[in-house]
């Protein structure tokens, strides 16, 4: 009786016991979902916050503990996808404590591109408004923008240099031209002459529309063309396709364009290498700052191979694409883009820097005027006019003021101490470009300012425009860092030691923002804007610009 009764208290207790581990289970259990939960709501609230407006989360990986690794979508051509990266970047920085970017197209390296030395001057405001203006004149990219205006952000080159090398063939697409030789084949003689009458009336999508209605396999080469996104992988077949239909239907193509679609296939083999390239380089900058997040800028064709490769090294990692990945009728970004291909200034508008130092070589094409100006040069000349308009309206002394600063800019740039006059705020004088072995060549400026319309993100009203774009990033720059980098706690510490705008140290980093050369607090608020012309007379009888 006894040993029954102990058996039944021992089989209680074991009853009891099993309930109380399942209870734990259960309590175990909920709060592993709440934490999956919460970070899940944090990492989503922090995406939605970073893209808000200006572009949208695309995809994400597992969670692991290697990250974040942020990706950017990018289009060269896109003006407007290029300022909201540089929004969606600036707020990474500022919200999250983002230092790091990888960029696709700049060669790796044992250390960061000099970014933080790419316009050498003393005025905080006059750098930073000639940044803004270079990034809306399409001459730099949004991460050069981002990196060059935030001296603890460092932009490094993932790429190789013997990959990034092969290039795709020039001129018309080979794939297109194949095509429309294919066309020839298999569409009806009157539909081609119709078609002709329509390219000799230069209404080309009238044209190509007829080609798709004649057969479907050319409706869907033909669309394929236009679509907005597509893998290397996808590109690749679609080329390989092509071939394949020639050889069906017994069209002997041209060597010329069967040469091309090789050297075509041969790239987008290299680009699909180039996308592992990159993401290794991504895995050693995590592993070189571990717990950091790092952002990678890379072109939208890469996304589904290099968001793989990321998985496969265990790295958590955010696809954000901008806005406007590709650009539309409105976005001059395409111009700009083909311009600086060339070498050219990007934005060659009437009464631009571009205007005068473009024209050599369109007309004759020979070199340019100053074809070999480096792009720091560049960044001098708007730095300039952006020192001089502030200069103006904060009161200094023109020129006495700021002459010293402005004789000898890098890259051959100076300006003409007894050329200044002023009218109001307005400033006239005259710029010298200088390279070595070349003519000096000289350039009228009338450089004012206006008031900014920098308003508090939450205030702006959504409207789709380049104007808003701008709007978002002012508001961005504008906000406080919420997570400042520590003094000791370094990603540069030894890299770019001779660069006097980057550092960990809070002490140097503070002076580097206050030495502004008597910059008064008034000119915060405004931009800078200038025209360019041939002559003093021209530059004189042109309407003021700067407001009061």
């Amino acid at each position: 009786m006894k040993d029954k009764k102990q058996f039944l208290s021992s089989r209680k207790i074991l009853k009891y016991r099993v309930k109380l581990y399942r209870i734990a289970y259960v309590i175990l259990f909920i709060a592993l979902l709440c934490l999956i939960f919460s970070c899940s709501n944090e990492n989503s609230e922090a995406i939605l916050n970073v893209t808000k407006n200006v572009g949208s989360l695309v995809q994400k990986t597992v969670k692991t503990k290697q990250g974040p690794i942020y990706v950017f979508e990018e289009n060269h051509a896109s003006l407007r996808g290029q300022i909201q990266i540089a929004t969606m970047l600036t707020r990474l920085f500022k919200s999250e404590g983002l230092r790091i970017i990888g960029l696709e197209g700049a060669i790796k390296s044992d250390k960061p591109l000099p970014t933080a030395s790419f316009i050498s001057g003393t005025d905080k405001f006059a750098r930073n408004d000639a940044l803004r203006r270079m990034l809306l004149d399409g001459e730099i990219s949004g991460v050069e923008y981002v990196g060059s205006r935030n001296p603890d952000v460092e932009v490094w080159g993932i790429e190789s240099e013997e990959e990034y090398n092969v290039k795709p063939p020039e001129g018309i697409s080979p794939g297109f031209i194949a095509i429309l030789t294919i066309a020839e084949k298999i569409v009806s003689r009157k539909n081609l002459i119709k078609f002709n009458e329509l390219v000799q009336q230069k209404k080309i999508d009238e044209a190509l529309e007829l080609l798709k209605d004649c057969d479907s396999w050319l409706r869907k080469q033909l669309e394929y063309m236009n679509k907005e996104k597509a893998s290397i992988q996808n590109l690749k077949k679609y080329l390989q396709d092509i071939l394949k239909k020639a050889e069906e239907v017994g069209v002997h193509l041209p060597p010329k364009v069967t040469q091309g679609i090789e050297q075509m296939l041969l790239f987008y083999e290299t680009a699909d290498n180039r996308s592992f390239t990159m993401v290794r380089t991504i895995a050693d900058l995590s592993k070189k700052y571990p717990g950091e997040p790092i952002a990678m800028i890379i072109g939208a064709a890469h996304s589904e191979t290099v968001m793989k490769a990321l998985q496969s090294n265990g790295l958590y990692a955010f696809l954000l694409r901008p806005k406007n990945l590709k650009p539309d009728e409105t976005d001059k970004g395409l111009t700009f883009f083909n311009n600086k291909s060339k070498g050219l200034w990007a934005n060659d508008s009437k009464g631009t820097f571009g205007e005068f130092l473009n024209s050599d070589l369109k007309e004759r094409k020979p070199p340019p005027l100053i074809g070999d100006i480096t792009r720091i040069g560049r960044g001098s000349m708007h730095y300039a006019v952006s020192r001089v308009a502030y200069a103006a309206r904060g009161g200094l002394v023109i020129p006495d003021d700021i002459i010293d600063e402005l004789k000898n800019l890098p890259g051959g740039i100076s300006v003409d101490p007894k050329s200044f006059s002023q009218d109001g705020f307005d400033v006239i004088f005259r710029l010298y470009i200088e390279e070595s072995g070349k003519e000096k060549k000289s350039i009228w400026i009338r450089s004012g300012s206006v008031k900014a319309q920098i308003q508090e993100e939450n205030s702006l009203t959504v409207t789709d425009s380049l104007e808003k774009d701008m709007d978002y990033l002012n508001a961005a720059d504008n906000e406080p860092p919420q997570k400042p980098p520590d003094a000791g706690n370094s990603t540069n510490n030894t890299s770019n030691s001779n660069d006097p705008n980057k550092g960990n140290n809070k002490i140097q980093r503070a002076k580097n923002a206050s030495n502004s050369v008597k910059a008064a607090p008034l000119i915060a608020d405004t931009v800078s804007k200038y025209k360019a012309f041939k002559s003093y007379a021209e530059a004189k009888s042109f309407a003021r610009i700067s407001t009061q």
